[in-house]
């Protein structure tokens, strides 16, 4: 509590106030913020700055995105692989699909639920022979006739786990590993060789 002989102390707001010392000297001491009446400091709030992102926690947020989408497409397939061998087997006991075919075979195996339940897609499907898109219809509601083992049982693999948009089949894809397993052609060249060869021999989309 500053002395009483302050001046300016009261109803008025100081910055400053003097003391005398022992030796009678007289001490004026400066503060940094005004006295308010009754001697108390008047605090103006703190305003914190706007924090500014970090680029590392925004590159650190993005790889753990791509990290967790990237188990969670790896976890869908692994549920799925199973399933999609057992529709591939069950295309032989049905028709083989011919890997020259451009039009996928009909599905007997299609469960009886009623039309409601059905659904139809276009998929674009990669034959040996070219590209071309189909509708395929599907079931909504039951596992075991989804649209990627609907696919598989015309021996076309789906490009996705789950509502894919293009199937390669079989055959093609055996053409494909060879071509980079065996005769060691890089990926990009073989993504060259097939535009070339399917646009000499059929449209990409019809």
């Amino acid at each position: 509590m500053p002395p009483k002989r302050a001046r300016g102390f009261g109803n008025k707001r100081v910055s400053s106030f003097a003391s005398l010392k022992s030796n009678g000297a007289r001490k004026v001491i400066r503060i940094t913020q005004p006295l308010d009446l009754g001697g108390t400091l008047s605090v103006p709030p703190v305003v914190q700055p706007a924090s500014k992102r970090s680029p590392m926690r925004d590159e650190n947020t993005n790889s753990s995105n791509k990290r967790r989408k990237a188990d969670n497409r790896a976890q869908s397939w692994a549920n799925i692989l199973p399933s999609l061998l057992t529709a591939y087997k069950q295309g032989y006991g049905i028709e083989e699909p011919a890997p020259q075919a451009l039009v996928p075979i009909d599905d007997p195996l299609l469960c009886h639920c009623p039309e409601s339940k059905r659904k139809e897609k276009t998929v674009t499907c990669i034959y040996k022979c070219g590209i071309r898109t189909a509708t395929v219809k599907y079931c909504s509601e039951c596992p075991d006739h989804s649209l990627p083992l609907v696919l598989m049982r015309r021996h076309l693999f789906p490009m996705t786990p789950s509502g894919p948009n293009h199937a390669v089949h079989i055959e093609q894809m055996r053409s494909f590993h060879n071509l980079h397993y065996i005769c060691r052609v890089s990926v990009h060249s073989i993504a060259s060789w097939a535009q070339a060869e399917y646009h000499q021999k059929l449209q990409a989309t019809s």
